[in-house]
This record gives C-alpha cells, structure tokens and sequence, in this order.
C-alpha cells in the first residue's frame, strides 16, 4: 500500500474507533436476534414476503402463524419488489443499472419493445456513433480518435509554442465541438424568433460553401420571402441538409427555396444513392443511420433528427423523397410561427 494511503486509513481507524465500535456491536446484536416476523406488522412482512425466492416463501409460511397482510397485500407488493420477475437474467443489470455489457444486450426483444422509455439511449447504443467513444465497451473512450487531437495539443505545450494550460484549454475546446452535435440534440432551442429573410439566409449559406471551396448552388432565384422564425436554426438545419447530401452523395448539390400561402420550404437536392421510401421516417429518429449505400462515411446519425426537430418547432415538417431522375430530396417546411 502507498506509504499516504496507509497512513490516511490508520488515521480513520483510530478517529472512528469508537463509533466504529458501538455500530459493529449494534451490528452483532441485531444479527442474534430471531427472525422478526412474529414482530412485523401486516404490511412490512408482505413488503418483505413479496421480494423473497419461491423456497424462502414456504419457510415463512410454514415456520409461522399465518398473517393475513401476506393473503390481502401480496399480490400488490410483488409488482414493486420484483418488477424484472420475467426478464432473463442476464439483461438485470442492463435494465437497472443501464450498463450494456454485451450487443446482444441491447439489441434483445425487451429494450426493442421498451426503447422509447429509454430517452434515446437504446437507439444510441445500436448507431454507429457508439463506436466513435466505445469500440470495445459501452464505458470506454476510442482513444486512437481521441488521440488526433490530444498529441496536437500536448506537442504545442511539449514546443513551447503555447504553454500546457492555453493548450489544455485548446484541447477541451476541439473535444466541446466534437460533442456539439450531441449537445444540439440534446438540449432544447432558447432562440427566440425574429423576421428573417430567408432567401438571404440561404445566400449566406451558399456563399459559407463557395468559401469551402464546395459546389452548392440554387436552382433558380429563391423566393421564399421573409418570416418570423428562429434565425440560427433555420440556418443549422438547412447547413445540416447540406452537409448530409455532401458527405453522402458528394457534389454538386442543389438548393431550392420557395413558398406557398401558409408555409417557405427550402429544399436540399443530390444525385446520389438515395434511400428506400420505407426508411425516410426511420432516418429522422436520433443516432439512426442508412446501412447501405448513404452510410459510408461518418456521423453520429443526429444530423436529420435536429433538422426534424427544428422543422416542428416551426410548425413544419423535413420530408425526405426521391429526386426526379435519382438521388434524393429532402424538404425544410417553414410555417408562420405562433
């Protein structure tokens, strides 16, 4: 043992000597005591016949007078005490402690027909952005990808070209944007809503891609006027749509930005893969990805769930079809706000 460790416990030992006392013959008394059920009350001894094994059930009905709480309460009792009675054994401590030991784990009949209890975490366990931190467990960094960014920072500070702190500080800041899009999901919009001109919204976009050196262009002149709406999402969401078509079906892509009497829809156009009809719903759940052609490249699969969520916070909708001649249409519906 560490010489401070032990003489830190030696301190404790002799400060706690004499409680430690008291509470240990305390502990002796009560375990030379004879079991209490003669002593229960009716409700305290179905509480605890309830949470006992088949084989202990029998000795306490056997060993003692009959107590009519066990009849009249028992049955209440057995839902609280053991809620998991029929779950296999080996999801317990997944269930209780959501700590997901093996795939098999989360990916069984129980947490698919429970995983809306779970606030997204069912769903985040079987993503691919589970092994972005853990592609051994469910508790354990990816430290290669972590690594990119902690030897860049560490060498700054080992050069002398920023002292450890600054460079602490630059590390903690890269791994704060590495989690920005969970944080996005995550937490609800506090923007308010202002009159935004949404044609020059989406011009400020595409002049964000011609400074990346990307082919993002609109198709015709936009006319989807001017709406109150939250400014820094609508652009989020549009940017994200971007981004989506880019990483999965590369360039061009095309931008469409229009309106109707009650609603400006802004849609995002690509010549790629596309994705099956039937799966458009299910990519607009959180960490869902497409496990074919469109899910090469990385992602956390939040992009079209915070899309989704911004559309409805505006009334609207993110409709996902497929492109006339191929590839795939995703469509931002804006309504007034309320």
């Amino acid at each position: 043992m560490h010489p401070v460790v032990a003489r830190v416990t030696a301190r404790i030992v002799e400060r706690s000597a004499e409680t430690r006392s008291a509470y240990l013959a305390h502990v002796h008394t009560m375990i030379a005591r004879q079991p209490p059920q003669d002593r229960m009350g009716c409700a305290n001894l179905a509480h605890a016949y309830a949470a006992l094994p088949g084989a202990e059930k029998f000795k306490v009905t056997v060993e003692k007078a009959p107590n009519i709480g066990v009849v009249t309460a028992y049955n209440d009792m057995l839902s609280a005490h053991q809620p998991f009675r029929d779950v296999p054994e080996v999801l317990k401590k997944s269930i209780v402690g959501l700590t997901f030991i093996r795939d098999s784990d989360i990916r069984s009949d129980y947490f698919t027909q429970n995983a809306s209890k779970y606030g997204g975490l069912v769903e985040f366990y079987r993503s691919p952005a589970r092994v972005a931190w853990t592609p051994t467990g469910t508790n354990v960094p990816d430290y290669p990808k972590l690594a990119q960014l902690w030897w860049k920072n560490v060498a700054q500070a080992v050069t002398g070209e920023k002292t450890p702190q600054a460079a602490m500080d630059n590390l903690a800041d890269e791994m704060d944007q590495v989690i920005g899009q969970f944080l996005d999901f995550a937490r609800g919009e506090d923007e308010k809503d202002e009159a935004v001109d949404l044609d020059a919204l989406v011009r400020d976009v595409l002049e964000h891609y011609a400074l990346l050196g990307r082919d993002v262009a609109l198709i015709g002149e936009p006319q989807a006027g001017t709406w109150r709406l939250r400014r820094l999402s609508v652009r989020r969401a549009i940017i994200n749509l971007v981004d989506n078509a880019l990483r999965h079906a590369g360039e061009p892509v095309h931008i469409v930005a229009a309106r109707a009497n009650d609603h400006a829809r802004i849609d995002v156009l690509d010549r790629g893969p596309g994705i099956p009809a039937h799966e458009a719903e299910r990519l607009k759940r959180p960490f869902t990805r497409l496990s074919e052609a469109r899910s090469g490249s990385g992602g956390a699969g939040l992009g079209l769930a915070i899309v989704e969520r911004i559309a409805r916070a505006h009334g609207g909708s993110l409709d996902l079809a497929e492109r006339e001649g191929g590839g795939l249409m995703a469509r931002l519906i804006l309504r007034r706000a309320s």
